[in-house]
């Protein structure tokens, strides 16, 4: 996007799709959030921000998670993954119980 930028080019692709994934691990100085990212894709790329994704891969349990269009919230596949939150005694919280 950065060659699209300097040049002044912009696509226009409103059925396009953008998928990121991926760390900063190397470059944590050059971070690009990915609500701001989501941003500057429009403009140069046509592409709704609606219509992209992040994906967050999981190598520890062999899953990966995907944002949504909605919120852009990751989601953990419950077929794979049944995450849950521990209570001060080691004990599932119940939903929508707050654990300090």
């Amino acid at each position: 996007m950065g060659i699209l930028r300097r040049e002044g080019d912009v696509l226009s692709s409103q059925r396009g799709t953008v998928s990121t994934a991926g760390g900063w691990k190397t470059n944590e100085d050059k971070r690009v959030f990915a609500a701001n990212f989501r941003k500057q894709v429009e403009p140069i790329l046509g592409i709704p921000e609606t219509r992209s994704f992040d994906f967050y891969g999981m190598v520890e349990i062999n899953g990966a998670s995907t944002s949504c269009p909605e919120g852009h919230y990751l989601h953990l596949p419950y077929t794979r993954l049944k995450p849950l939150v521990l209570d001060k005694k080691l004990t599932p919280a119940d939903y929508d119980e707050r654990v300090a």
